[in-house]
């Protein structure tokens, strides 16, 4: 769907508009919207002095732009304030994408921030429209530029960029913006050496759970740049820097205060971008799968009885060829070197009763300092699919390791935690 003023500018998004239609094989909607007071009266009516003209304006173009590239081409005309009227009309078409033209009633201001933050469909703001132009005609790929992180919106977002591959060639990067120092302490990891840099470590646990994350029929270059303040600085920085043809970040659903956009990366992007935008709202999301067989678990164990059952718990999830990683939290205050050899000779122990007959790989982990936040790191850092812990009740519960870490992990864990409780008696 393009909104259109019916100008020069419009008309040039609505080339482009109609192109992509084409190749997606679908239809397209003209929507202009009227803002003389007296259109609601008149749209509908025998007698259309004021909005005749611009219905026949529209079909038109319509036509145009039918001939152009062989898509189906509608008009839509309606009247009231701008972004109300087209936000009713996308909730009434649910367009694959709505176009928001480049001058007139439609600049790039209020209404592409507002359609982008409330539309349940993606929204392309439109600059520089001749290098679209230029990539469907065929003279070069369109250079694609997607903010990401671990989100569902960061998916919906990647997922559009993929399906530009039926319009034309691309070459998508992949941008993941990293505050070294929170990135670090959400792995688990010591906080870096280099100010501003991010360990090898760091690096490659964020590469491998965005690569996890990739849609059907994804072909991206994924990239993570460390960088402090807001990654709408950093993504403009550079789309600018390598000439970015299009850009495109996932739209976060926000609560009555949050709608004030403060701090917003679509909203930022939007603004301090060069080129086209594309703002992607998490409903765009790939419909839900059927997980696959773990291939990374995680066990948390406590050393007794109760903990070490998780582990055989694992073991029958695990995928063929899978790894399940076996490990042990000792609070700063309990990790004496006595300590840290005793809860290691345990853990081997413990492995070495493992069932021959099964094929993972059992990795022994020790881990110093909060056993949840510890946990939740190494889970990030080794990409689990899934935590495993076992898990004891009564009040004593509520003040070991797995009373209370088992609590904590199912309350801030990203991937799905398992709680296994002790035998019956």
């Amino acid at each position: 769907m393009l909104a259109t003023a019916l100008d020069e500018a419009s008309a040039r998004g609505g080339e482009i508009a109609a192109r992509i239609a084409a190749r997606w094989q679908t239809s397209l909607v003209l929507a202009h919207v009227c803002e003389d007071p007296r259109a609601p009266l008149l749209l509908g009516a025998s007698n259309e002095d004021t909005v005749g003209p611009l219905r026949a304006t529209l079909q038109d173009e319509a036509a145009r732009l039918h001939a152009l590239s062989g898509a189906e081409a509608r008009i839509h005309l309606t009247a009231g304030r701008v972004t109300d009227a087209l936000l009713s009309l996308v909730r009434y078409e649910l367009p694959a994408l709505i176009i928001v033209g480049s001058g007139g009633a439609h600049h790039l201001g209020s209404t592409a921030e507002r359609l982008a933050r409330e539309a349940p469909v993606p929204v392309l703001a439109l600059r520089a429209t001749a290098r679209l132009s230029a990539w469907l005609d065929g003279a070069h790929p369109l250079r694609v530029l997607v903010g990401v992180d671990e989100g569902q919106t960061s998916t919906a977002a990647r997922a559009f960029a993929a399906s530009l591959a039926r319009v034309g060639p691309c070459e998508t990067q992949l941008i993941h913006i990293a505050a070294p120092e929170a990135a670090h302490a959400r792995l688990g990891l010591p906080p870096p050496w280099v100010d501003g840099a991010l360990s090898v470590e760091a690096h490659a646990a964020l590469l491998r759970a965005l690569e996890r994350a990739a849609p059907t029929h994804e072909a991206a270059t994924l990239r993570v740049i460390p960088g402090w303040g807001g990654a709408d600085a950093h993504l403009a920085a550079v789309a600018d820097h390598e000439g970015a043809d299009l850009v495109i970040v996932g739209q976060r659903p926000r609560s009555t205060l949050e709608r004030l956009w403060y701090g917003s990366v679509s909203r930022g992007v939007l603004r301090a971008v060069p080129s086209s935008v594309v703002c992607v709202p998490p409903a765009l999301a790939a419909a839900p799968t059927i997980p696959r067989a773990p291939q990374a678990v995680l066990v948390a164990t406590d050393l007794t009885d109760v903990g070490d059952r998780a582990l055989w718990t694992a073991l029958s999830l695990v995928a063929e060829g899978g790894t399940v990683h076996v490990a042990t939290a000792l609070a700063d205050t309990d990790a004496s070197v006595t300590a840290r050899e005793r809860a290691w000779h345990a853990l081997m122990k413990l492995i070495a009763r493992a069932p021959l007959d099964r094929s993972p790989r059992i990795v022994p982990e020790l881990l110093i300092g909060e056993p949840a936040a510890q946990l939740l790191g190494l889970a990030a850092r080794i990409g689990a699919d899934i935590l495993v812990a076992g898990v004891r009740s009564g009040a004593v519960a509520r003040r070991v390791l797995l009373g209370s870490v088992a609590r904590e992990l199912s309350e801030a864990s990203p991937i799905p935690v398992l709680l296994v409780p002790p035998p019956a008696a």
